[in-house]
């Protein structure tokens, strides 16, 4: 490039300078008139600008003495006796954060050299900035009683900072500068010297369109840059807080985990808050380490779903027991629709309950709503007494079907026997437990079943006539003569028509005549919402076997159908609960040929959130099952594989094996299983067409 280019370039870079500053410049000129707002003292405040008739605030960021003592001596005081940051003069200073839209910020990175009006000062363009509700400047001028005590004896200097407990004087030079010099650390306090509160939303990957709703990957500013919060461990108090940073209080502030909104490209610069829930931000928190790029694994950025105040609900048209179109309402919006996206009977339930109503609660969908519809899916577990106790989840897309439902006044016991199909003996094991066969299969961390144990058990496997030895790729249980409930997803890799099932196999690599007994696959009826909103939401299917002359399966002490919960059994405190399959550890290792059992326990919702995604990805479809150890798992080839539980003396089919894991020898804690008792009505009306609801 010749010196001639250079030189020109220059000119135009230098000129492209001016240009800015000249533009900056005219619009600090642009400010007509200056004030304090938030105090009954007319010598401090947060400061407001007015430029063409319209008040605006001052951003706090970088804001310190040269630009108060600018705002002071303007208003007709000596100087600044202290300046403020995060809204310290706001009417919700104790942390009931404004909304950012409702903040108008005029100035941001306002810088003031030794001029006395701040129409002298630079900052950015009128109007532009980053800033967020919280993060309003303030002062405190100093009056002419600030530099003496009672007796009229010099206290503190123009050029001095005074400690909040008028203990000393420190140079101005001392405060912020992260070593605390006054005895109550008032010179370094946080809410003096670093960004409190200063949280906002950034758009995620799913949309959501619900007026009083906010959801996105949420940014901290730390030392005035911008960052993303890790996910490791995030809690639901956690999101309160944020959400209460956010403006958001008594509604909705769930957490979202494993990148569920997508990434942002900031850093992370704050991990595991642990936060109780009443803090003012997540600064305040316990456990709140900050550190740019602290994410213990994988780095995934936390979202959250806020909400204002608690949500009303009716039913249109006023008649809940007719059923009818579920509409819902958050302070200061209107009426809406709810999205039919896995809208089920234990939403129903807790909106019918909310209505009034204990009866049965009866689900529908895919009507066409004459308003505005909520493009978020209700997620209720039924024990919940109001609806914002439930859980959210965002769609893909927006939304235009609505949820509907009916409700009965009188508490009903839903049938989950269906005693026209079932045995009396459903759940009774014979009585030999010391009866074993060999000492493996593969639940990880078992024992080897009992030969009896677990006599409603079936794999489904590959035919012996296209394998020597049938392989068990998924597991299941025995519930009618004809049916046998397993995991939806077991079907993924595989046809109905591939597989056969197999009841009263203890070891594969043995034909046992006499107990064991193969049969086809009929039909297999896959849950209609299975992924609807995540890879392993309702992961439920129903198998009915081809019978062979004229009959199902034989019932004999090594095959008998285990009983179904009710539609509204509770999953606290069961009682012997266990897992069996014939899952193998992985691919490098061979499937054993014995099945396994491991005594199990049904842990809480807030465990396996935070072990498997948040409220998004864990949902009322799942249950936690975990043993004290923590070293059980589920692995290949036991999925579908029942969870039995003691409920009433018999064997009840709480849970099915919905995922596995690698199973290695580092693999720890809880799995998933699928909540049977969600799925009682949809049993009973794929085993009978013609049956009624309650």
């Amino acid at each position: 490039m010749s010196l001639l280019r250079l030189e020109s370039l220059s000119r135009l870079l230098l000129l492209a300078a001016l240009l800015r500053a000249s533009v900056s410049a005219q619009d600090v000129k642009d400010i007509d008139q200056l004030r304090l707002m938030g105090s009954e003292n007319l010598y401090e405040g947060n400061v407001q600008v007015e430029s063409g008739g319209v008040w605006g605030y001052v951003c706090d960021d970088g804001f310190g003495f040269p630009e108060a003592d600018v705002v002071c001596k303007q208003l007709g005081f000596e100087s600044a006796l202290s300046f403020t940051r995060n809204d310290q003069f706001g009417s919700n200073a104790a942390g009931e954060r404004r909304r950012g839209e409702q903040t108008k910020f005029w100035l941001d990175g306002l810088r003031c050299g030794n001029v006395s009006d701040l129409r002298n000062c630079s900052s950015k363009p009128l109007g532009i900035h980053d800033c967020v509700s919280s993060e309003i400047a303030g002062v405190v001028c100093r009056r002419a009683t600030d530099g003496s005590d009672t007796n009229g004896t010099s206290v503190c200097s123009a050029d001095e900072f005074r400690c909040e407990d008028d203990s000393r004087c420190i140079p101005r030079s001392y405060v912020c500068d992260d070593d605390p010099d006054c005895a109550d650390a008032s010179d370094d306090r946080s809410e003096l010297c670093k960004d409190v509160g200063v949280v906002r939303l950034v758009d995620g990957n799913k949309p959501l369109n619900v007026p009083g709703m906010a959801a996105g990957i949420v940014l901290v500013k730390r030392r005035g840059v911008w960052g993303t919060i890790c996910d490791d461990g995030l809690r639901d108090a956690d999101a309160k807080v944020l959400c209460r940073n956010l403006g958001y209080t008594g509604g909705w502030a769930l957490p979202f985990y494993v990148g569920y909104l997508g990434e942002n490209s900031a850093s992370s610069v704050l991990s595991r808050p642990e936060c109780v829930g009443d803090e003012r931000w997540v600064g305040a928190c316990p456990g709140a380490v900050w550190s740019a790029g602290i994410c213990r694994t994988q780095k995934f950025d936390l979202s959250v779903l806020c909400s204002e105040g608690g949500v009303d609900v009716r039913v249109a048209g006023g008649r809940p027991r007719a059923g009818g179109r579920l509409e819902v309402r958050l302070p200061g919006s209107d009426w809406a629709s709810v999205c039919d996206a896995g809208f089920d009977d234990l939403d129903a339930q807790v909106v019918c309950r909310t209505l009034g109503y204990e009866g049965e609660a009866v689900a529908t969908r895919g009507a066409d709503p004459p308003g505005p519809v909520w493009n978020v899916a209700l997620d209720c577990t039924g024990a919940e007494t109001r609806l914002h106790q439930c859980r959210l989840r965002l769609v893909n897309a927006r939304c235009d079907t609505a949820a509907f439902l009916t409700c009965a006044p009188a508490r009903q016991r839903t049938d989950a026997q269906p005693h026209y199909a079932l045995p009396s003996e459903c759940g009774l094991a014979a009585e030999n437990s010391d009866l074993y066969i060999g000492r493996l299969a593969k639940v990880r961390g078992g024992a080897a079943a009992r030969r009896f144990g677990n006599p409603w058990m079936v794999i489904l496997v590959t035919p012996r006539e296209k394998l020597r030895f049938g392989k068990a790729l998924c597991g299941g249980a025995i519930i009618t003569e004809d049916h046998v409930l397993t995991s939806a997803n077991c079907f993924d890799s595989f046809g109905s028509h591939s597989v056969v099932v197999r009841a009263g196999d203890y070891n594969v690599d043995f034909v046992e005549n006499g107990f064991e007994e193969e049969f086809d696959i009929d039909k297999v009826w896959i849950h209609e919402q299975f992924k609807e909103l995540w890879v392993n939401d309702n992961s439920i299917a129903l198998v009915k076997i081809q019978r062979k002359n004229g009959r199902g399966f034989r019932f004999t002490e090594r095959v008998r159908p285990i009983c179904l919960p009710s539609a509204d059994d509770s999953y606290e405190n069961l009682d012997a609960c266990s897992v069996a399959g014939f899952g193998s550890r992985g691919e490098s290792e061979q499937q054993p040929t014995q099945p396994r059992e491991a005594s199990v326990s049904v842990v809480s919702d807030a465990l396996c959130e935070e072990r498997f995604g948040g409220s998004a990805l864990f949902s009322s479809t799942d249950i936690c099952l975990s043993d004290p150890s923590g070293f059980v798992s589920s692995c290949p080839g036991d999925l579908g594989g029942p969870l039995a539980c003691t409920a009433n003396g018999r064997n009840t089919l709480y849970g099915i094996i919905s995922t596995y894991s690698s199973c290695s020898s580092l693999q720890t804690g809880p799995f998933k299983g699928v909540r049977v008792s969600k799925y009682i009505r949809w049993i009973l009306e794929k085993i009978d067409p013609t049956s009624r609801r309650n």
